[in-house]
């Protein structure tokens, strides 16, 4: 993932490894999420506008399937289907 040119949006299978929740500028929840994929893991944002619908999906040791964007920032997660 980390070759992928910037505004990509790469599909791959990954276990949730970790997550942080926080809140944004606007003091509405979003979080970090960290997805290993079996050559690496990556810090991917999932902001307030997705984070409602994603979070059931996203507890640490499950599966998925995560569409991720590569900005020129990092990654945005922007969406997980759980396998």
């Amino acid at each position: 993932i980390d070759d992928t040119v910037v505004g990509r949006t790469v599909t791959t299978a990954a276990i949730v490894k970790g997550l942080t929740q926080t809140k944004d500028r606007n003091q509405k929840s979003m979080a970090f999420v960290e997805l290993f994929m079996g050559d690496g893991s990556v810090r991917a944002v999932c902001f307030s506008s997705k984070w409602s619908a994603l979070r059931k999906y996203l507890k640490p040791g499950t599966l998925v399937l995560a569409q991720i964007e590569k900005t020129g920032r990092g990654y945005t997660l922007q969406e997980v289907m759980p396998v």
